[in-house]
């Protein structure tokens, strides 16, 4: 007897700790596990966009383009797609007026349908029938108008005062800026792996065209490998491409809210006035 039931825990035991690596694993695959994604698009004689999202080896995978003015997307899950087309403007326009048509053939029979059924000196007698409201002074009405916005500009005034007040205070600037630092940090490890904007960009008067490239050549060491101007001095013209390429992980924005949530919990000041906003 003792042996069948040591025999039962131990198989209950090899399940537990299976169930439990399966967990495991399965929440490294989800924080390590990038989620990749890649889009183009262009504007020249039409608009054009494409794009991929994939994550687990392509195993989850979507896929969306715009062209001819229709918007295609495409779920796949291990390489069984589902695809999903929305309409054109065309149909949404053609499906708007037939709506707006069949709605006003109902107001307008709804109308007939109570001047028929109502006479017309019923309809005045009533109107003769209702007591006259007091009306109020202008003056009166105005100056209550005037007292109720100066009451909402005070009571906007002082929530800014007091956002202004506790923003000053020594304990919440340190915080802003130890989250400045780790935003900036999330921000580095997000940014995409590739970016290339390429705009083809033109005046019919040259000056301005050439006061735009003096502009942007100041903040070229900044967009330097990401952002083309080929500038065109001779007609108005506005075209270019775009390429995006990158790949996010989960594991940053986990990270980002527990160092966030220590920092708050760790800092007792801060601790103590979201505890007192919470007993109110």
């Amino acid at each position: 007897m003792l042996h069948i039931v040591g025999m039962i825990l131990k198989i209950l035991g090899i399940l537990i700790v299976v169930i439990i690596g399966i967990v495991l694993v399965l929440l490294l695959i989800i924080l390590f596990v990038p989620v990749r994604y890649e889009a183009r698009a262009s504007k020249y004689e039409q608009l054009q966009a494409k794009g991929t999202i994939s994550w687990l080896l392509s195993i989850v995978k979507v896929e969306f383009s715009y062209t001819n003015e229709k918007f295609e997307s495409t779920f796949k899950l291990f390489g069984r797609a589902h695809k999903k087309e929305l309409a054109d403007d065309e149909d949404i326009e053609q499906f708007q007026e037939d709506l707006q048509k069949e709605l006003e053939e109902e107001l307008q029979e709804e109308l007939q349908e109570e001047i028929d059924n109502e006479p017309v000196l019923e309809a005045l007698e009533i109107k003769d029938e209702k007591p006259k409201k007091s009306k109020k002074p202008k003056k009166q009405k105005k100056s209550k108008k005037l007292k109720e916005e100066v009451k909402k500009q005070d009571k906007i005034i002082s929530q800014l005062k007091e956002v202004y007040n506790f923003i000053n205070q020594p304990f919440v600037k340190k915080f802003i800026k130890k989250s400045t630092s780790r935003i900036k940090h999330l921000f580095k490890r997000l940014k995409p792996k590739k970016l290339e904007l390429t705009i083809h960009f033109g005046l019919d008067d040259p000056e301005i065209v050439g006061g735009i490239l003096a502009v942007t050549s100041m903040l070229y060491p900044i967009y330097y490998g990401h952002i083309f101007l080929e500038p065109e001095f001779e007609e108005v013209v506005l075209e270019g491409k775009f390429y995006l390429k990158g790949k996010l992980r989960m594991i940053h924005f986990v990270s980002f809210f527990v160092k966030t949530s220590i920092s708050i919990l760790l800092d007792k000041q801060i601790r103590t006035l979201i505890f007192s906003k919470i007993r109110r």
